[in-house]
């Protein structure tokens, strides 16, 4: 059905993609793994047509795609979602899926003019079909919702659902189980192979083994730029925590709180909290984790305590001092610093103007010393410094997101999702940079979708439900509580006997 003939890309004088080939049948799911940086991403914008390749062609229904545009190869049955969903904010969910159907008579002028009983009756059916898509993704209850209140997983649902109003023959998908937690990755397992069992082909990039075990008969994996290997997937164990040399810094709060969020409601449109009530609380030097369902507020509630989602009541204090009110910025000169799940760095700028930018914070005389300090903290950037930033692998660029908010030296340091859509290596290397930033002296609080590898390196935890506090304690007692894994991370993320935490 969709044929890669010895595709390759370079940018200036770097091969991306490497004389990469591969065949898609019809009916089938294939899986596309590798190494961040590998050329999966790249290759998947080659084929949406995003990107043109510079030799090679691609064939689909034995039609060459080498000069149809994106938006015609959607037409032709190709369609495609993100690792990082972008929908309209303002819009609901309902309108985002009414959006991508296609030929739509109402579109144009005179139709609407004189066939209005055409185009009546052509929307009717586009929202009934919408609809029923939503209930397909479970989002059916939030269809009258604005689409900026979804949590991350809710807005990977509706990414399928959008793709699937434009009827696709095949569908790529870039890393449906990135930041979705243990629970919502099985809905979202269940409803790729309804898709499939619909008679949609399915080409899917994806680090989680798991998802590409259940779902795929075939994988392709690519190391950097060139294709590997293909066979049939199979799960691996993953490694314990004791592999991974984590060790007990401490068993709780024992010092008065440095950050504190006190019954913070908080939400993107007034009279519609998404956060409910909750209050946390970490002391000087703690790894304090923010886990819980994709919906619970995680996300939201950093946002809030950041200043960048508004805060409807509650009270933040920072060493003590009221901050609730101050700006973003503010926060920042005062030693609270936030890196978001997503643009969080400068794309079109080098490494070294993306660390200049924070610099500007600091005196005229200090920017040299911290500069240089924050390079030796983190080598493999120090090696990419005239990089553009939008070059950079995942894990390289959440490592300069980090790098970029130690720049003002925070003494409270707030990451959202650091190990969405990172390999499992880079997982552990994101990790040991996380520990490494707190035995400094930070203190962090970590929103985080994959609770093994959070509770690990974490000395507390908070469980959100439904937006607001469900459970809270000791990481070592949550990471052994099989009840409170079961029913709030997901059964997969509680960890068999053999891996007890330290």
């Amino acid at each position: 059905m969709l044929e890669v003939r010895s595709v390759s890309k370079s940018f200036g004088g770097m091969l991306a993609v490497d004389g990469v080939s591969a065949t898609v049948e019809r009916g089938e799911i294939l899986g596309l793994i590798g190494p961040n940086g590998a050329g999966k991403t790249t290759m998947f914008n080659l084929i949406a047509g995003s990107l043109k390749p510079s030799g090679g062609d691609i064939v689909l229904n034995g039609r060459t795609l080498r000069d149809v545009p994106p938006h015609a190869r959607i037409r032709l049955g190709l369609g495609r979602t993100f690792q990082i969903p972008r929908p309209f904010g303002g819009m609901t969910v309902l309108e985002n899926v009414l959006l991508a159907g296609q030929r739509q008579t109402g579109e144009r002028i005179l139709p609407n003019w004189f066939l209005p009983r055409r185009v009546a009756e052509e929307e009717r059916r586009n929202g009934a079909k919408a609809i029923a898509l939503l209930e397909l993704v479970t989002l059916a209850k939030l269809a009258r919702e604005p689409a900026k209140i979804l949590s991350g997983g809710q807005r990977k649902l509706l990414e399928l659902a959008r793709i699937l109003m434009a009827d696709p023959e095949i569908i790529l998908l870039d890393e449906p189980a990135a930041g979705v937690n243990p629970s919502l990755l099985e809905v979202i397992i269940d409803k790729i192979a309804e898709i499939n069992r619909r008679g949609v082909t399915l080409l899917i990039i994806e680090h989680n083994m798991e998802l590409v075990a259940r779902l795929c008969r075939r994988r392709a994996g690519h190391g950097p730029g060139a294709h590997h290997v293909r066979g049939r997937a199979g799960g691996g164990q993953p490694r314990s925590a004791r592999d991974r040399g984590v060790s007990r810094r401490g068993a709780g709060m024992t010092a008065s709180p440095i950050l504190a969020a006190e019954e913070i409601v908080a939400g993107y449109e007034p009279g519609v909290p998404i956060v409910r009530g909750v209050s946390i609380q970490a002391a000087p030097g703690e790894i304090v984790a923010i886990l819980g369902p994709n919906g619970a507020g995680k996300s939201t509630l950093i946002k809030a305590i950041a200043g960048v989602v508004p805060k409807f009541s509650g009270r933040v204090t920072l060493e003590g001092a009221d901050i609730t009110h101050r700006k973003p910025h503010e926060m920042v000169r005062g030693g609270l610093a936030f890196v978001p799940q997503t643009e969080n760095v400068f794309a079109a700028m080098s490494v070294a103007e993306n660390l200049q930018i924070a610099a500007a914070l600091l005196p005229k005389s200090e920017r040299r010393a911290r500069t240089d300090a924050v390079r030796a903290f983190f080598p493999d950037l120090d090696r990419q410094m005239q990089l553009r930033a939008g070059r950079l692998s995942g894990g390289q660029r959440q490592m300069l997101a980090v790098a970029r908010a130690l720049m003002v030296q925070p003494k409270v340091l707030m990451l959202d999702e650091p190990s969405a859509g990172l390999s499992p290596r880079l997982v552990e290397i994101v990790f040991a940079k996380v520990k490494e930033i707190a035995r400094a002296g930070v203190t962090i609080v970590l929103v985080e979708q994959n609770a093994r590898a959070a509770l690990a390196i974490s000395d507390r935890a908070y469980v959100l439900v439904d937006g607001r506090n469900g459970h809270e304690g000791r990481a070592e007692d949550l990471w052994n509580d099989a009840s409170m894994a079961r029913l709030y991370l997901g059964a997969a993320a509680h960890p068999p006997a053999s891996e007890a935490r330290p």
